[in-house]
């Protein structure tokens, strides 16, 4: 079955057909121009020499020389085999930390963003597993439940800010309890949740919630954002910095990483602690420790193998791009050459109009000469008077001989 790797471009397909009634156009504009500008000459001679069927043919050949190459712009593709795939992979969901202490920017450009671009990065390498996020902060919020579609995971996470969670604080322990009511649905061994914060909790419970974990057969892993010296937490109105956050006595607040706590969680969790760094170099062994958990059959599907075909249509848009230069559009000799006598017969007209003239002449001579052919008829005649005198001549001769027959007899 043939398919188009890119969307069909019906824009340029217009223009391509558009050219056929311009061509018409063009022919027809171009005859009036000249009978314009060479007023009082017939057009034909004009272009006598110009053959209109060799025009549409070039016209033809380039128009669908044109189409072809279009068509192999698209990417032409067929499919060659059939195979079925078995997808397997894990499930996984991310604990994203929203609180205000997120914003605080000593790793660059800020906890969450940087949070948020390391989760991206992971997605990226887990092709084939199922991710599921919960957004916590003073409470928590499902942003979208296990699936395979990852762009949906890439558009929430977009759209998160510090201001996405109307309730602040760091409540841990209810994001882990809804990340294992969503894995409640799936029958996959290999499952993991993973925790991004700065492990500032103001509530109790993670260590519990994370062995409730554990005893449903799920790995826990954390990351830590931000760095033990601290920052200063902004506050944002308006989407712009309107000064930090301060205490009840107006000193600025000074958010520090918690990393001892997340740790802690870590290895109750069974999974393994790290540190984002500005290189996100972690990623590649969370990764792997994540592709080391047991894999199950999500789905079996069928998937067509495809062969670009674009030279098929390529390879003849070339050779009737050929083909119309090396047609030119000039008369054959033969036609050049009936046209030319046609020219010279209709030239002639008026000679041969004189020969019928003279012929008209010469009928007159030959009038003549019946004429003269009558006299000469006449002379014939008396010849034959002639002839008939001579004859009775032959007779008297005839008697005289007659007459000396006798007298020899009576001589005897």
């Amino acid at each position: 079955m043939l398919k188009f790797g890119l969307e069909p471009d019906y824009m340029f397909l217009a223009l391509f057909i558009l050219l056929v009634p311009l061509f018409a156009f063009y022919y027809f504009a171009k005859k009036d121009v000249l009978t314009r500008f060479f007023k009082g000459m017939d057009f034909q001679k004009l272009v006598y020499n110009r053959s209109v069927k060799k025009e549409i043919l070039r016209f033809s050949l380039i128009v669908s020389a044109g189409l072809l190459t279009l068509v192999a712009m698209m990417r032409p593709v067929v499919g060659t085999k059939v195979e079925s795939v078995k997808q397997t992979g894990i499930d996984v969901f991310f604990l994203l930390d929203a609180s205000n202490s997120m914003a605080a920017e000593d790793v660059k450009p800020s906890r969450l963003e940087k949070a948020k671009f390391d989760i991206e990065l992971l997605l990226k390498k887990m092709a084939g597993d199922r991710i599921g996020m919960v957004l916590f902060a003073g409470e928590s919020y499902l942003q979208f439940p296990l699936t395979l579609d990852h762009s949906i995971g890439k558009m929430i996470l977009s759209s998160i800010t510090v201001n996405s969670v109307p309730v602040q604080g760091t409540n841990i322990a209810s994001g882990v309890e809804m990340a294992i009511q969503g894995f409640e649905s799936s029958k996959n061994k290999g499952r993991a949740i993973i925790i991004f914060s700065d492990g500032e909790n103001h509530e109790s419970g993670a260590e519990q919630a994370v062995k409730k974990a554990v005893a449903d057969g799920i790995r826990v892993f954390t990351v830590a954002l931000g760095t033990a010296k601290g920052a200063e937490i902004p506050v944002y109105y308006g989407g712009k910095t309107n000064g930090v956050k301060t205490d009840e006595y107006g000193e600025p607040v000074i958010s520090k990483a918690n990393e001892k706590m997340l740790k802690s969680l870590a290895v109750t969790g069974g999974g393994q602690f790290y540190r984002s760094d500005d290189n996100s170099d972690y990623l590649s062994n969370l990764y792997d420790r994540l592709n080391g958990l047991e894999k199950s059959e999500f789905a079996s599907f069928k998937v067509v193998d495809y062969d670009e075909v674009f030279h098929w249509f390529l390879v003849p848009a070339i050779i009737l791009f050929i083909a119309s230069f090396v047609i030119n559009d000039r008369k054959s000799w033969v036609d050049s050459q009936n046209y030319s006598n046609g020219d010279e017969v209709v030239g002639n007209n008026t000679p041969v109009a004189g020969s019928k003239t003279e012929g008209a002449g010469s009928s007159a001579k030959v009038a003549g000469s019946k004429t003269e052919s009558s006299g000469n008829s006449a002379k014939v005649a008396g010849s034959k008077t002639e002839s008939s005198g001579n004859s009775a001549n032959g007779v008297g001769s005839k008697d005289e001989g007659a007459g000396k027959m006798k007298s020899n007899i009576n001589g005897d």
